[in-house]
């Protein structure tokens, strides 16, 4: 009796050690595949089945293995065994893998049709499966039927927000944004005032350029949501709708919101200088500078021309001057150098600007030809009348056209020619005037053969 005894203490050692064991093998599988040493994974996993070939897990994970180093023959050979371990029943588990290894065989439309039949037969235990089917249904470019299992899976999970929106995009760009647009509301009849369903809902009425639709969206998603990236949605809107005011608002909103953020402060101050506001382009400048003085550089160009607007030259000029020793030179900042310098009667290097302003690639035609027409105001300045004559003979220049920003006009008593700028605050346009005194156009006529006309 004792040897009996003995001999099944023995036996149940050896089986409670070799279960000991092959746990050992298997989490050191794990570990091996995981740093994708297949091989040695498979071995030990090898050793795990030796002495519990008949556990789930374990020929799972060896599928899952053999799978990966793309042995799909040797892996559905095994999974066919764990489909035996489980009494011959498919499960969830057993199906993805099914899927997978007719995929990696080849066997595309065998698996689409395997798993299609499991899940209107309604065998699956998750639901989560029938969006595995939908989106192959997706890749195969099978809209109508990815459509339907995704609204079947909704039925089952109506608070799913990312199936919702799935379905709704693959809706709108396959079928019709009128659909997508009724699938949202639908998801939001069972989850209400959701911000992810409403977003996307603004965003349909945005691309079907309904932006009056989209910001009445957008204004309940900020009484629910009060961010900022949620008024720059709708300020963007604002501007495509063309209402300038309402998305300037929301861009102050948003620099108010959000310190120190150049792209809003720039969306802020082009509305301001766009509207003739050159006092707060001013102040909006000073305050990103203060925010970050790297920010100085990119506001140069509204700052100064701002400041000659209000008046203040001085100051402007020292603007104007920082801005040129970048040597990252706009057409407005060299023009408006040379034209403050013909102003203030420093002609030294006037010429020097004019032509770094024509050679800038944001200089159009019509800036080209301002810069002509105060060559020509520079040298009825200082009374170079050769140079005067050559400038005119090789633009092929007719007459001196008077236009809205630059007037010509002649003066029977003035002994000098004068130049007069005006910086108009009111129109926003730089108004400029040269009166050339009549003996200058008599002396041009009379010593040079060049009549010169005024032409109104």
């Amino acid at each position: 009796m004792l040897k009996k005894i003995y001999y099944l203490i023995v036996m149940i050692s050896f089986a409670t050690y070799g279960q000991i064991n092959s746990k050992h093998y298997f989490q050191d599988s794990q570990r091996l595949f995981e740093e994708k040493k297949h091989d040695k994974a498979l071995t030990a996993i090898d050793n795990a089945l030796k002495t519990d070939s008949l556990n789930r897990t374990y020929l799972i994970h060896k599928v899952n293995i053999l799978y990966n180093s793309s042995k799909c023959n040797d892996a559905m050979i095994v999974l066919n065994k764990v489909y035996e371990v489980n009494n011959e029943k498919i499960d969830d588990q057993i199906m993805v893998f099914f899927i997978a290894l007719y995929d990696c065989l080849g066997q595309n439309e065998k698996a689409t049709k395997i798993l299609t039949n499991y899940i209107d037969k309604k065998q699956y235990q998750d639901n989560g499966i029938i969006i595995n089917l939908a989106q192959r249904l997706m890749n195969e470019e099978d809209y109508e039927n990815t459509a339907l299992y995704y609204k079947k899976y909704l039925a089952l999970n109506p608070h799913d927000i990312d199936a919702i929106v799935d379905l709704t995009r693959i809706l709108y760009a396959f079928k019709s944004s009128d659909e997508a647009i009724k699938e949202v509301f639908a998801g939001l009849k069972n989850n209400k005032d959701n911000i992810r369903l409403l977003t996307y809902l603004a965003s349909c009425y945005h691309n079907n350029k309904e932006y009056d639709k989209a910001i009445e969206i957008e204004n309940k998603i900020i009484k629910l949501d009060y961010k900022p990236e949620h008024i720059a949605s709708r300020a963007m809107l604002y501007e495509l709708a063309g209402k300038k005011a309402e998305a300037y608002e929301d861009n102050k909103t948003i620099v108010g919101l959000i310190k120190c953020n150049s792209e809003y402060y720039f969306k802020v101050m082009q509305y301001e200088f766009e509207n003739r506001m050159f006092e707060k382009v001013i102040e909006n400048s000073h305050k990103l500078i203060a925010c970050d003085p790297k920010n100085e550089d990119t506001v140069l160009d509204g700052l100064y021309t701002s400041l000659f607007f209000c008046g203040e030259m001085e100051k402007g000029k020292l603007y104007l001057d920082k801005k040129l020793k970048l040597k990252t030179g706009t057409f407005n900042s060299y023009y408006l150098k040379a034209l403050v310098l013909l102003k203030e009667k420093q002609y030294s290097e006037v010429l020097k600007y004019l032509d770094l302003a024509s050679q800038t690639k944001d200089g159009t035609p019509e800036d080209l030809k301002k810069v002509s027409i105060l060559k020509f105001a520079y040298y009825l300045l200082i009374e170079d009348y050769q140079g005067f004559i050559n400038s005119w003979k090789s633009g092929n220049i007719q007459s001196l056209n008077t236009d809205l920003e630059f007037a010509f006009s002649e003066n029977f008593q003035n002994e000098k020619t004068e130049l007069k700028v005006d910086f108009n605050k009111t129109t926003g346009v730089i108004n400029s005037s040269l009166i050339i005194p009549t003996k200058t156009f008599k002396l041009l006529r009379d010593k040079y053969g060049l009549d010169v006309k005024i032409q109104k």
